[in-house]
């Protein structure tokens, strides 16, 4: 009986030790649960899908009341593009401007790129990182882009937006290239200016793309009066924000430059312009 009912207690023990095992892996598992469901909620909250069907999740927040990117606004972003996979996620990598180290610049809403990227760059701000799902209607559709892209194929794209330039679709975009001599004045309406400039077509990239016209070839600056229509309108009001020294380049916008007729064999309809401009001289 004594050896008996000491086999029963130590069963019981081992009984007793097992059970508190399992309740405490039990716990930690209970403990483990909330913290994953938490996590997924997070991430769910996270997303956002449009009524157009983009899905769009923050994956670092902008500062604090960052901006947003309107229709005709030039946005710089860097960016990785994946073709979704069979489970959903990120496949195969078909695109990147890391791997080229150059950061892409477009002008947003104006079918420069994909309907998902101008429509979804729109809802971004400007500092933050996020991955957006482009349907492929809103995508490259039944076409597909070329052997790395097939048809219907659904992407994702990591986006970190750079930098937002311009404040209207009609703004012009200035960068100064070398600043003008303290104090130098800027030319007024009717002043004569002298410059000397390279014209070109922006490209897909938004960047310069064919050079159609420069007074440097021709060895000859061109003199024009400000303000008065002598000109095309992006460089009517451009010209009067520099100063007479300084090298700046202009972007222009389509309906401040040529618009829909565009100009002889180079320039065609609805094209984007750039000049470089060096301002030499302003007389009354």
């Amino acid at each position: 009986m004594k050896v008996n009912t000491m086999l029963y207690g130590k069963a019981t023990y081992m009984i007793l030790v097992s059970c508190l095992l399992s309740a405490c892996n039990a716990t930690k598992h209970e403990a483990a649960t909330p913290t994953k469901q938490a996590q997924k909620q997070k991430d769910t909250m996270s997303a956002k899908t449009t009524p157009q069907g983009l899905q769009i999740t923050e994956l670092k927040a902008p500062p604090a009341n960052a901006a947003k990117p309107q229709k005709g606004q030039l946005v710089t972003v860097h960016y990785t593009g994946y073709l979704m996979d069979e489970q959903g996620q990120k496949g195969t990598k078909f695109d990147s401007s890391h791997d080229r180290n150059e950061p892409f610049k477009f002008p947003v809403g104006e079918g420069r790129v994909i309907q998902g990227w101008d429509d979804g760059l729109q809802q971004m701000a400007k500092g933050g990182k996020y991955s957006i799902v482009i349907p492929s209607n809103m995508g490259y559709g039944a076409r597909g882009a070329g052997a790395k892209i097939p048809p219907h194929a659904t992407l994702i794209f990591d986006i970190e937006v750079l930098d937002i330039q311009g404040s209207t679709a009609k703004d012009l975009v200035i960068t100064e290239l070398k600043a003008a001599p303290a104090g130098a004045p800027k030319p007024k309406v009717g002043q004569l200016v002298t410059v000397h400039y390279t014209g070109y077509l922006m490209d897909k990239q938004g960047q310069k793309g064919l050079k159609f016209d420069s007074s440097h070839d021709r060895n000859e600056p061109f003199i024009f009066p400000v303000g008065i229509g002598h000109v095309i309108r992006g460089w009517d009001q451009g010209i009067q924000q520099m100063a007479k020294g300084g090298k700046y380049s202009i972007v222009i916008p389509s309906d401040m430059g040529y618009g829909a007729r565009g100009a002889g064999q180079k320039i065609p309809p609805h094209a984007t312009l750039i000049f470089d401009i060096e301002l030499l001289d302003i007389k009354n």
